[in-house]
């Protein structure tokens, strides 16, 4: 089955009757168009649909998604920022809100680690020598 089968038959899912109004459906499958998204190298798409996704539902997946799409963008600072906004957002249950905060300062490590990787890597690139142009 290719993307384009999988996403039209979850088109159609979302718009049954049953499915339209259930926010962890349609966190589903925001997630799922997120995943097909960056499996397809659309990294702006996949970021909507996860935008589209924590409108609905948040979840440790849901933020997992974002941080890692953030952060192997580059984009640490957003990474950052979103971890942080995140933070805020804890379930009231105190056993949840101990393990989201868990994960969440386990994606922060994650970000500290590909940045730090990130400027390793800046420092041991060879400078590349200007081209000697004949005239």
């Amino acid at each position: 089955m290719n993307f384009e089968t999988v996403i039209e038959l979850a088109e159609l899912l979302r718009r049954n009757p049953r499915y339209v109004n259930d926010p962890n459906y349609n966190q589903f499958h925001h997630r799922l168009m997120a995943g097909i998204a960056r499996q397809q190298g659309d990294d702006a798409n996949a970021r909507e649909h996860l935008r589209q996704a924590i409108a609905h539902s948040r979840s440790s997946e849901v933020n997992m998604m974002m941080v890692t799409l953030l952060a192997d963008a580059g984009d640490y600072a957003a990474a950052d920022v979103f971890i942080d906004d995140a933070m805020q957002q804890a379930p009231r249950n105190l056993l949840r809100a101990v393990a989201w905060r868990r994960d969440l300062q386990n994606l922060r490590a994650y970000v500290r680690e590909l940045e730090r990787y990130s400027d390793t890597q800046k420092l041991t690139q060879p400078v590349a020598e200007p081209e000697n142009e004949e005239t």
